[in-house]
């Protein structure tokens, strides 16, 4: 679908924002190739997420690369690269998701991995790629792109017509004394990969029984992601990124647990066949016996159980492909 003839894209300046060609202003630097990404060019993009990131040489990125962009379930990414004389100088790539409202089935994608060269930047690149995949993927039927910028690139992303959706509340339980002076000590970004703690049992194991017990698709007043055995097992089945199933009582706790400074961090992610409540007290039961300092999770907070608001919390972006209306957050 995305074999596409390369297109001139001009440039412009990054704080314009996205207008009609007619009432555009000249291209502010020099136009480059836009193009969709090829297998030849995976090293070099790579090279450049991993400089944005600022994780070189990580023997285990190209895996997650990989993982998210080409064998997602909902299938391979939308990717462009501009180049300059051939050479790589930034990407875009959007993932696809699929979601389910009231039985019915919407095609989304997330917007993710963008880097530009620090050459490169301050000339427009990051607005012209996106509003051009924009572009290219109205014509796959995707209904929206979402994501959850943080402070630094949401206006750039407002400019370009995205709209919030609302900020999701994060919820936090903290594993005594000991594990609150760890967390309050480290407030730092958590790892990018998991610690060597295992709880429960592989995903793999219990696959089928987080696809039957998954029940959240057919409510009309709510969105929720296209579950199913297949995305279970590409979800949370991959190795390397050390997902876990504890079993609860009618259900399974998915999560993993990652470094966070000083202190392990307990992330809960997915729970099939469990309401908040019922996983809010099986963590309960994991944080002190495996060494675990606090758990994290989204959702609202429950003091029954412990769970207390946590600062922060991210904010959900929506912009409309071909969808007429915003979903609910």
């Amino acid at each position: 679908t995305y074999e596409r003839v390369a297109r001139r894209v001009p440039v412009v300046a990054d704080e314009e924002a996205p207008a009609a060609p007619a009432k555009r202003r000249p291209p502010a630097g020099p136009s480059l190739d836009v193009r969709p990404a090829e297998a030849e060019d995976r090293e070099a993009i790579i090279t450049l997420l991993q400089r944005s990131l600022g994780s070189d040489g990580d023997p285990r990125y190209p895996e997650l690369f990989a993982w998210k962009h080409d064998t997602n379930r909902f299938g391979p990414s939308p990717m462009w690269v501009a180049t300059d004389g051939g050479r790589v100088v930034a990407f875009r790539a959007l993932m696809r998701w699929e979601f389910v409202r009231g039985g019915k089935v919407l095609h989304a994608v997330r917007a993710v991995d963008t880097a530009t060269h620090p050459d490169y930047q301050g000339k427009g690149l990051f607005t012209a790629m996106t509003m051009h995949g924009l572009d290219v993927i109205k014509d796959d039927g995707i209904d929206f792109v979402f994501n959850t910028p943080n402070d630094k690139s949401r206006p750039g992303y407002l400019k370009m017509g995205w709209q919030e959706v609302g900020k999701l509340p994060v919820a936090i339980r903290v594993a005594g004394p000991g594990g609150a002076v760890r967390m309050a000590r480290s407030r730092v970004a958590s790892s990018h990969w998991p610690s060597d703690v295992a709880l429960g049992e592989p995903v793999l194991d219990v696959v089928a029984d987080l696809a039957v017990a998954d029940g959240s698709t057919m409510d009309r007043s709510a969105i929720a992601t296209n579950a199913s055995t297949r995305f279970y097992e590409w979800r949370y089945g991959a190795d390397f990124l050390g997902y876990r199933a504890v079993a609860g009582d009618g259900g399974h706790l998915v999560c993993r647990v990652r470094q966070r400074g000083d202190a392990k961090e307990l992330v809960m992610l997915d729970s099939p066949g469990l309401d908040i409540s019922e996983s809010d007290r099986l963590v309960k039961r994991l944080l002190r016996p495996n060494g675990l300092d606090h758990a994290l999770r989204t959702g609202a907070p429950d003091a029954r159980n412990g769970f207390l608001p946590a600062p922060g919390g991210p904010i959900v972006a929506w912009r409309s492909v071909c969808a007429k209306a915003m979903p609910p957050l």
